[in-house]
């Protein structure tokens, strides 16, 4: 398990600083996520198809990730839009008079929010035993400076 590229920076500033391009895009990538999920959910709505809201939302949410992952370095964040993407994907192909779509987005997505979680958190982890070897305490952020 390597250690996310965030963990190993913590002396440098954030990627999202006034003025950046890394800033630009997270702005963009948001903004365009909230209207992109909006509008599929009010076109659902509009076709009577209000059981594909939670699935369009949920690939939506899986593409931002992808968009975000450069930008913040974290390649995990490839592994995290992909397989929500997916579980977007399979939460469509159950029948129309199954259990809810909404049901199975949460059912296969919850588990990919909480794998990456566990992941960065023990990556978070082991590279605090690493700095505190290496430097004999931890290290301080910019902002404590």
């Amino acid at each position: 398990m390597s250690i996310p590229m965030a963990i190993n920076r913590w002396n440098m500033p954030t990627a999202l600083r006034s003025g950046t391009t890394a800033l630009l895009v997270y702005i963009i990538v948001f903004w365009a996520k909230m209207i992109l999920a909006g509008l599929l959910a009010f076109l659902a709505i509009r076709a009577e198809r209000t059981d594909l809201i939670a699935p369009l939302v949920l690939v939506v949410v899986g593409i931002h990730f992808l968009a975000l992952a450069p930008v913040f370095g974290q390649p995990v964040l490839y592994l995290a839009g992909a397989l929500l993407s997916a579980a977007a994907i399979i939460a469509v192909l159950f029948p129309e008079n199954s259990i809810e779509r909404s049901f199975w987005c949460g059912i296969l997505g919850s588990p990919i929010f909480l794998g990456v979680g566990i992941w960065t958190a023990t990556a978070a982890g082991r590279a605090l035993v690493h700095a505190r070897g290496r430097w004999g305490m931890l290290p301080q952020s910019s902002c404590q400076r």
